[in-house]
């Protein structure tokens, strides 16, 4: 999937979770329900108490629709159940 955004312009966001299970590397990353990145990975929390970091690559053409208050998500997709990454659209008065 990171292949097709090879020679397209994109930025890296990272977002924590208590939980990311079933998300792996690669998984698709929808914002407002439009494939617009991957996962690029996931770390573990060093110590008991802190989440899970997961750095996400997206196309620049998002940078202005994710705003401070947007709110990414684990989800299923489909009767396959793959797991993939949702943020919503922020707010337009916040900064990105």
């Amino acid at each position: 999937m990171e292949q097709e955004y090879l020679f397209q312009p994109t930025y890296h966001l990272k977002t924590q979770f208590d939980n990311v299970a079933g998300l792996a590397a690669g998984a698709d990353v929808q914002v407002g329900g439009v494939h617009s990145g991957t996962v690029q990975s996931i770390d573990l929390p060093h110590k008991p108490g802190d989440k899970v970091v997961v750095l996400i690559n997206l196309d620049n053409t998002t940078h202005e629709i994710i705003k401070k208050d947007s709110v990414a998500s684990i989800e299923t997709e489909g009767l396959l159940g793959n797991q993939f990454l949702a943020i919503s659209f922020g707010s337009p008065d916040k900064a990105t």
